[in-house]
């Protein structure tokens, strides 16, 4: 109740809100900084707290774009190339069998025994029949494997084709995860195989796991490809997510900002930082976020910045309520 009540009496006491629109004050990046003006009395009277941040060296990211790819075609694939082992494999037992009776009559025609050339003729007959459909065999198997590997890559020829299937593929198989195609930059850095990637798709986070590189292009973008897996729960079949891929390169110094700092508004991460005296700024929140939730940025925040970690929703609900016109009591 104590809460509730300090959140209406702010709502009352609330400073004015309002754009920036001093000239002398550039954009940051690439937006204008929003600033909430909000007194000290009342902020402590809405409980508003801030934390410092600080930097710390961490491998370099890039924003990628993924899309949610359906499984059936990399099914499909899956049995029609097992299948076509499955024909070699039978091949193989036929025409040894069929080897092997040639060789024996021939080796009885040779020791003078009885063997009519019709018998010997109709074995050798079945021999080349068995190899012919031998080579077939063979043939259509490395067509399958040949499209396997340019659609899905190695990796996932590896699992889908191995004796005992690793357990990252039992869960594509039984759709606990789906797969992704993630789409780099055009001159990104290389991502390491089975690196952690952090996935946002209307607000919601999750996390994924790289697979391998892919071999083709994306339709939704022109740099390199990477197929990715990731739980199933939010995801849907041809859903398009922003992503955060960790790749090689020299460390960066990033800021880290506290999960409790962030929050949501069009889809969009912000945090409010201390502009001094009663002055807030919304600034966007763009990077890598940790497992703990905290976010990993290398842009728009400093080392030492004051950022609100309680009552940043209080201030983006003022924000909000200040964009409405007042009526005129005329």
């Amino acid at each position: 109740m104590k809460t509730l009540a300090a959140f209406a009496l702010a709502v009352l006491l609330i400073g004015p809100v309002h754009a920036d629109d001093d000239d002398d004050d550039p954009p940051i990046g690439e937006y204008t900084p929003l600033r909430v003006t909000m007194e000290e009395d009342v902020r402590t009277l809405a409980g508003i707290e801030l934390t410092g941040l600080a930097a710390e060296a961490g491998v370099p990211t890039v924003t990628a774009t993924a899309e949610v790819l359906s499984l059936q075609p990399l099914l499909t694939q899956q049995a029609q190339l097992l299948q076509a082992r499955a024909d070699v494999r039978a091949a193989s037992a036929r025409s040894e069998v069929s080897n092997e009776n040639y060789q024996r009559l021939r080796r009885l025609q040779s020791g003078n025994a009885n063997v009519a050339a019709r018998e010997l003729a109709a074995a050798r007959a079945e021999q080349r029949t068995d190899a012919a459909r031998l080579d077939a065999a063979r043939a259509t198997l490395a067509g399958r494997e040949a499209g396997f590997r340019d659609q899905w890559g190695d990796t996932l020829f590896e699992w889908a084709t191995a004796d005992e299937p690793p357990a990252a593929w039992q869960t594509l198989q039984s759709r606990r995860q789906l797969l992704l195609l993630v789409s780099l930059p055009r001159r990104a850095g290389r991502p390491e195989t089975g690196a952690a990637i952090d996935l946002v798709v209307e607000g919601d986070r999750l996390g994924g796991t790289l697979i391998g590189p892919a071999p083709g292009l994306s339709a939704i973008g022109n740099g390199p490809t990477w197929y990715a897996r990731a739980d199933a729960g939010l995801l849907r079949t041809g859903m398009r997510l922003t992503a955060s891929v960790p790749v090689n390169g020299d460390e960066q110094r990033r800021i880290r900002i506290p999960a409790a700092a962030v929050v949501w508004d069009a889809g969009q991460p912000w945090a409010f930082v201390h502009a001094g005296g009663d002055d807030f700024e919304r600034r966007p929140v763009s990077g890598r976020a940790g497992p703990g939730g905290d976010w990993l940025v290398e842009k728009h925040f400093s080392a030492g910045d004051a950022v609100v970690i309680s009552g940043a929703q209080l201030m983006l609900a003022q924000e909000r309520r200040a964009s409405i016109p007042e009526e005129d009591d005329d």
